[in-house]
């Protein structure tokens, strides 16, 4: 061979508006036919310097509040009894609020408790029967359903 391979320095200047387009969402190999560095050496830098976008999503999630430190459980005397309506709608708040966070696990989780507690609270009162065709337990039982969460 009569010729020899050129390598491609690339000052401070350079990189950091790869960063910044790398960061903003542009693909790996959009910014180095953009800025004309290499793209291994575009990975490498992004990894050791903690520009990915696992490193992003990392930084993005100790930003957020912690649910435990938002919300207070009242305390519970375990001799006196439960309030059922306010233990429900503490579920549901629970469950609307793992979908405000976009946490959908907890929040069918959440969903799945509150209507496994109606059913032992209406087989306890003796109403099974009355609520069997609630429009709203219709509803939440087609969507379980669809997600293949009940048979």
């Amino acid at each position: 061979m009569d010729h020899f391979r050129l390598r491609k320095y690339r000052g401070p200047k350079v990189w950091a508006k790869v960063r910044e387009a790398y960061e903003a969402g542009e693909s790996g190999p959009s910014c180095t036919r953009r800025f004309d560095v290499g793209l291994a050496n575009l990975r490498k830098k992004a990894r050791l310097e903690g520009w990915t976008r696992r490193h992003q999503a990392e930084r993005a999630d100790r930003e957020l509040p912690r649910e435990d430190a938002t919300v207070v459980a009242p305390e519970v005397n375990p001799e006196e009894p439960i309030d059922r309506p306010t233990a429900l709608n503490a579920c549901l708040d629970h469950a609307a609020r793992a979908m405000a966070r976009g946490d959908g696990q907890k929040a069918l989780a959440a969903i799945k408790a509150a209507l496994a507690f109606t059913e032992v609270t209406r087989k306890l009162d003796g109403t099974e029967d009355l609520f069997a065709m609630e429009p709203g337990r219709q509803r939440a039982l087609a969507f379980l359903r669809s997600q293949g969460v009940l048979e």
